[in-house]
């Protein structure tokens, strides 16, 4: 059974769940009546987020889906923001959020490389917010 670590309610239609887990797949979910009396089948995805160099930073840690586009996000431990073709389900285009637009690494006030922790798209869809573990949120 997959370890969540991030959940996308509403993909596509409101019987619809993704789930990002631990070991960096990603599901979807699809049930029948409701969250409580509904059968589930579980479809994968995506097996992995993270490059074959970088395993050990490889844990999900937010998802978000991008209705008018059919691309879902996904921003990892990998400190990469990653976006997925909803109809092939593969992996088209990633940024690093660990370095800036000079190719300089951020650092978070703690020292460490700020890690992405949560992703969140605007009901606009325009705007893409990203929070990190050091407590700051970009927005692109």
């Amino acid at each position: 059974m997959p370890i969540p670590r991030s959940l996308e309610f509403g993909f596509e239609t409101k019987n619809k769940i993704l789930l990002g887990t631990l070991a960096s797949e990603v599901f979807e979910i699809n049930f029948s009546k409701n969250l409580i009396e509904g059968s589930f089948t579980f479809t994968p995805l995506i097996y992995n987020h993270y490059s074959l160099s970088n395993t050990d930073n490889n844990k999900i840690t937010g998802l978000a889906f991008w209705q008018r586009k059919n691309i879902f996000i996904s921003v990892s431990e990998d400190c990469t923001l990653r976006l997925w073709d909803t109809n092939i389900n593969k992996h088209i285009d990633y940024i690093k959020l660990d370095v800036d637009n000079k190719g300089n690494k951020y650092k978070s006030n703690k020292g460490n490389i700020n890690k992405p922790t949560t992703i969140y798209i605007h009901k606009d869809e325009n705007d893409v917010a990203i929070g990190f573990i050091d407590g700051a949120v970009r927005v692109i």
